[in-house]
């Protein structure tokens, strides 16, 4: 007798689906019974696992014994004339026909009866009754993994449970919703066919051993979005992960949909609701996109309505101050917005930014978007003292909001700009910690990581960033291909720069391709390519208006320091005294508006012009000034200018830097950018140095005259 028959002879397949059809009928019993007797949530989750794992018992038993005359005995020990597995199976064909019917019965009444009982109003105003129907649609896996799918389906389960104990709520069951989890049907079609009001919906996305789940309450009936909200979490227990996330969302959902409520508004920064809708959907923003002229527009607009709503909503006020802040910084350094926009949006913003911070101060200065919001003030971050004030600030925050991860990635990035990179790491680690698949977190801790030479870590974030947020845009990858080019001296990388670039005319608009500051990257390419009369090209091009942005004033003052060099390098002093003379005309005309790095190469730039128009005594006073102020970021910056009047000083500055800091990658970028520092390279000291080093020695044997002594390393 063949394998298939034996199992048919001893009824497995019977056993098989009246097994399931039993389990799945026991499964929507309890999800019945749970909520009507208040038992614990926890007992769907055991009643679905014990069904699971009893499965392939049930069949194991079915195939192993056989009942007798004189009681249950394994089948091999069963002579076929005392075996009853016929009249065992007839009973089996009555009881699996009485389950299916039990079963049709159930779904019938699910889909064609339960949703005709008359729903409850959202509230006791005759004036504005809603029904409180909700379906929640299967979570999207964002993974091909088989177990994000069982997490997934697990989170929607214990959604359910959870808004089933809200009183006035009726939810739509599982059955009914799962029909949905793949559909090319718009939420209005799903609405009108489920008679719900409301729909939730979202997705589980997976990154290494974190999750996150993404949210949205939908109102069917007009197809507009009324909440939405991300929940990160570490996967160290994933079943009390998914029942924490399930009960947090169903708590947001009670607040969104029963705003009379008390319990659920108690907790609230606001008691209007649409305030706190607004607020919720700006955060999300935040987390989600990357800094870009519409993604900061949205957050204001929503921001804005929301302290209309509520003049006392703190929080909103210091969120909305820190978003006026970032759109200004980004103004003013990468040129957001037409020209025409620039200067009426900045003097407007600086206004209200300014207004929103006191108004938040004035309701709690205690208050976390409050005290991220004092520590943010673009208005006052120019006066040195409120550098010293906003470290006060963060601190402050860190203490009273320690699990706050964007008070880390600030703090990061104050030890950062302060040129105290040691200090720096902790908090940014500590941040990607707590909120491993924030955007914004992610995205600067890639770009100081990069700028610190930590490839492992940096590489390990742009992939996070990449494959699995999607938010790499082409600045980024320009970025990165110039960091990994300078971490490798792998040549190849040129050829995925020149691709890059090329890909975009004008390469850091808010989408990621380069406004105003594309220009450094086609210096870096063609000085790359060796191509000095391409770079001396680029100034015919390059237009500097009369209001220009920080990122195109910084690509003004760096091309125009190649072109100088390049001439200087060649002895070319009639062409080199003009570009001089160009940039000690113009830089007190962007002096003020000039910030960070951007100010110490402009004046680097302006003490190398001195020099060269033979003003030395005004080139040495900038550089004094510069070498006492500048921080581990600048101090690149500062060299340039210091080779030129003094290129023993500026060798032995940068050994001795590079044996104090080790970390510091600034030898790699000289080496790369081998035509404004071809004084320091070029020295007995520095040659022996890369000759040493060893892996940046073909690249300058292939640029620099003097290192053709060193071809045959090649």
């Amino acid at each position: 007798m063949s394998f298939f028959a034996e199992l048919k002879r001893r009824n497995v397949f019977k056993v098989g689906l009246a097994y399931l059809a039993l389990g799945w009928i026991i499964i929507q019993v309890t999800s019945l019974a749970v909520p009507a007797l208040n038992l614990p949530t926890s007992l769907n989750s055991i009643v679905f696992y014990i069904s699971f794992i009893g499965f392939p018992i049930a069949l194991f038993f079915a195939w192993a014994f056989e009942l007798t005359p004189e009681g249950i005995k394994l089948s091999t020990e069963v002579e076929s004339k005392d075996s009853k597995v016929y009249s065992t199976g007839r009973k089996l064909d009555f009881i699996l026909i009485g389950l299916l019917l039990l079963a049709l019965i159930f779904v019938t009444f699910d889909n064609y009866f339960s949703t005709e009982i008359n729903e409850p109003t959202l509230n006791n105003s005759s004036s504005d009754q809603q029904d409180i129907s909700i379906a929640v649609l299967p979570l999207l896996n964002m993974s091909a993994v088989a177990e994000n799918a069982f997490f997934a389906g697990g989170i929607h389960e214990e959604i359910l449970t959870n808004l089933s104990y809200i009183k006035a709520l009726k939810v739509t069951s599982r059955t009914s919703a799962m029909r949905y989890s793949t559909t090319d049907l718009n939420t209005t079609d799903i609405g009108k066919e489920l008679k719900v009001r409301y729909i939730v919906e979202g997705s589980v996305r997976r990154a290494d051993n974190y999750v996150r789940v993404t949210v949205q309450l939908i109102d069917a009936t007009t197809d507009t979005h009324l909440w939405a909200n991300n929940y990160d979490r570490e996967l160290t227990d994933i079943f009390s992960v998914q029942s924490a996330i399930a009960k947090e969302i169903s708590q947001a959902l009670q607040s969104a949909l029963q705003p009379n409520s008390a319990t659920s508004l108690e907790s609230m920064p606001t008691h209007n609701l649409q305030a706190y809708n607004f607020y919720l959907e700006a955060k999300s923003i935040d987390r989600v996109e990357p800094e870009s002229e519409l993604s900061m527009t949205k957050q204001i607009a929503l921001l804005e309505k929301a302290v209309a709503l509520d003049g006392d909503f703190v929080a909103a006020w210091g969120l909305l101050n820190e978003a006026y802040d970032h759109t200004i910084r980004n103004i003013k350094s990468n040129g957001w917005f037409s020209d025409n926009e620039r200067t009426e949006l900045l003097n407007s913003y600086s206004a209200r930014a300014k207004f929103a911070l006191n108004k938040a101060m004035a309701l709690d200065e205690n208050n976390f978007e409050t005290l991220m919001a004092m520590a943010s003030d673009s208005v006052a971050e120019h006066n040195p003292e409120f550098n010293i004030e906003r470290k006060k600030t963060l601190d402050k925050a860190a203490i009273l909001y320690p699990n706050e991860a964007m008070v880390w990635y600030t703090l990061g990035w104050w030890y950062q700009l302060a040129g105290e990179n040691d200090l720096a790491e902790g908090p940014f680690l500590k941040a990607l910690e707590l909120d491993p698949l924030n955007v914004r977190i992610v995205q600067g801790a890639f770009h100081y990581f990069n700028q610190v030479g930590d490839q492992k870590t940096s590489d390990l974030l742009y992939n996070r960033l990449d494959k699995t947020l999607g938010k790499v845009n082409h600045l980024a990858r320009l970025f990165n291909i110039e960091e990994q080019f300078r971490a490798t001296a792998d040549e190849d990388l040129i050829n995925d720069l020149q691709k890059m670039i090329s890909l975009s005319v004008d390469p850091m608009t808010s989408d990621g391709s380069v406004k105003d500051g594309g220009v450094d990257f086609k210096v870096d390419l063609f000085q790359s390519l060796n191509d000095e009369p391409a770079i001396i090209k680029l100034l015919e091009d390059f237009n500097i208006d009369d209001s220009p942005s920080v990122a195109k004033m910084g690509s003004y003052y760096y091309l125009l320091t190649h072109i100088q060099a390049i001439y200087l390098n060649h002895q070319d002093i009639s062409n080199a005294e003009n570009i001089a003379q160009q940039i000690i005309s113009t830089f007190p005309k962007h002096e003020k508006e000039l910030t960070g790095f951007w100010l110490f190469f402009a004046k680097s730039a302006l003490a190398m012009s001195y020099i060269t128009v033979d003003e030395r005594a005004k080139a040495e006073e900038l550089i004094r000034n510069m070498l006492v102020s500048s921080s581990i970021r600048d101090f690149g910056a500062v060299i340039i200018a210091l080779s030129h009047l003094d290129i023993e000083q500026a060798v032995n500055k940068v050994l001795a830097f590079k044996q104090q800091y080790p970390q510091w990658s600034g030898l790699d970028g000289m080496a790369a950018s081998h035509l404004i520092y071809r004084l320091i390279i070029t020295h007995p000291k520095m040659m022996a140095y890369y000759q040493k080093e060893g892996k940046w020695l073909n690249y300058l044997v292939a640029r620099v005259p003097e290192y053709q002594k060193y071809k045959l390393a090649k």
